[in-house]
């Protein structure tokens, strides 16, 4: 968890960084002016439908169509009405982004709105049937589910569903309903303008990540935020005044002319490293990681920390913990995902199995990330859930540091 947050401004990108004593631990970096956002709501144009393989081309306004995958039985929001109540090519309908095109990769959109709240999630789920009030699987408070139940679910109308997130265990109950009204609103609002918008349009945008961030984390409690953006400060403290007001008093407009902000938390040296393929590590070590078409395949060379014979009398699982301790930081700030294949050093003193749970304990914190097995020949098998492009290619792309 970040006990401090820097967010600034650079050749047209947004970076957020967060760090725990001075240490880079979470980043992002998106685009100031960034028009397909994930989460974005727009009127697609329907240019090809492939029914062998429930799946759907859309025009949004991107270079190329967006992937859609055909829901059986579900009730598209569309300009069209059909006797056969299918799709057809040429329909207009509303869609929303939720992954970015990667490599040959197309993007994704969903028929299936929804809209994030802090304490709840409102979403269309096309459905003709009424559901039920749902709950974030780590709510297990049955007398809190059966409350909040009650009082939501005559409040839901058909076709949609309501989540209350994990955060809303330590809310009010007013505070839940409201967070659920504003969320229905926006959703209402948007399903009013089917057939009233042209193809391209923006129905909706979501917030950027620097306040998704704040939104999403129950349990931030940061000691220092801080952007020197005037528009920045500006929406945090709109933000934080509506949702988060005990993060008001953390919040700063850094205003000194003489040092940039990045530069006082030494962000071209900590995105250099994020770039490079050896990272050393305290103990003289250094790991070597490469990304290819197929996987990021990484490796432990006990290089100078081989010096100090003794450090290994009882085997190398200390040095291999630490790696694997800033493989996970690493695959977190790089926003590597896919297969991960780690070659750590041959340690014969330490079981395979006693292993494979440490390794399981360093990794727990990164939902995303699975410790899978271990091959025949030592080797590692993680894989790790892709969510947006990988930050180094956004460092590239925004010339964030000149190589």
């Amino acid at each position: 968890m970040p006990d401090t947050i820097i967010i600034y401004e650079k050749n047209n990108a947004i970076v957020n960084a967060g760090f725990e004593s001075r240490k880079l631990i979470s980043l992002d970096i998106e685009e100031k002016q960034d028009f397909f956002r994930n989460g974005n709501v727009y009127v697609g144009h329907i240019n090809k439908i492939l029914w062998h393989l429930k799946a759907a081309y859309v025009d949004i306004g991107m270079p190329d169509d967006c992937y859609m995958e055909l829901k059986e039985g579900f009730d598209y929001l569309t300009d069209k009405d059909h006797p056969d109540e299918e799709l057809h090519v040429g329909d207009d309908i509303i869609v929303q982004l939720i992954k970015q095109p990667l490599r040959k990769k197309p993007a994704t959109v969903c028929p299936a709105i929804e809209i994030d709240g802090r304490l709840a999630v409102v979403k269309y789920m096309g459905e003709k049937q009424n559901t039920e009030v749902c709950f974030s699987s780590k709510i297990t408070d049955k007398k809190f589910k059966n409350e909040l139940s009650s009082i939501l679910s005559p409040a839901v109308p058909t076709k949609m569903v309501a989540l209350l997130r994990t955060n809303a265990v330590s809310a009010s109950t007013d505070e839940i309903v409201a967070d659920y009204e504003r969320g229905h609103r926006l959703l209402e609002n948007i399903i009013s303008l089917n057939g009233k918008r042209t193809k391209g349009s923006l129905l909706y945008e979501a917030p950027p990540k620097y306040i998704t961030k704040i939104r999403d984390s129950g349990k931030l409690e940061c000691k220092k935020l801080i952007t020197d953006s005037p528009d920045i400060y500006v929406k945090l403290k709109d933000y934080l005044n509506d949702y988060r007001q005990d993060l008001l008093p953390v919040l700063s407009f850094y205003t000194d002319e003489q040092q940039a902000l990045e530069n006082i938390f030494d962000m071209v040296k900590n995105l250099t490293e994020i770039t490079s393929e050896k990272v050393w590590l305290k103990s003289g070590a250094h790991i070597i990681i490469q990304q290819t078409e197929a996987l990021v395949s990484i490796d432990i060379n006990s290089s100078k920390a081989s010096a100090e014979k003794k450090n290994f009398k009882n085997g190398f699982l200390e040095l291999n913990l630490e790696a694997a301790r800033e493989i996970s930081r690493q695959l977190v700030l790089r926003n590597y995902s896919g297969v991960i294949i780690v070659d750590f050093i041959n340690d014969k003193n330490t079981p395979a199995p006693l292993f494979m749970r440490e390794l399981e304990k360093v990794f727990e914190n990164d939902k995303r990330t699975q410790v899978v097995d271990m091959t025949k020949l030592g080797l590692v098998e993680l894989t790790r859930k892709r969510e947006d492009e990988d930050i180094s290619s956004l460092i590239k792309k925004y010339k964030l540091i000149s190589k």
